[in-house]
């Protein structure tokens, strides 16, 4: 069985890495970029589409939920694991 290195989580230190992440999410949901189980429920689905940017363009923090969050989050931190998997693999 192969090893599995932890790595810790990666946050937004700033608003605008936050926001950069949560639209990076958003317009992967839109054009069908991100793809869900069979299993997960509509409604967790459109709570992730749902989310509101304010008149200044701005994202609106208080419509982003705890799993839009966690998927914004993971999605950047999981961005090239599979090159750098695939690349051990290999050698």
């Amino acid at each position: 069985m192969r090893n599995v290195n932890l790595v810790e989580m990666q946050t937004p230190n700033t608003r605008e890495e936050f926001e950069n992440r949560l639209y990076r999410l958003h317009y992967s949901i839109v054009n069908n970029k991100m793809h869900f189980m069979d299993g997960i429920s509509s409604v967790a689905i459109e709570d992730l589409v749902h989310m509101r940017s304010m008149p200044n363009g701005r994202m609106d923090l208080l419509t982003v939920d705890e799993s839009a969050r966690l998927n914004a989050n993971m999605m950047v931190q999981m961005d090239g694991m599979l090159d750098e998997i695939l690349g051990e693999d290999v050698q």
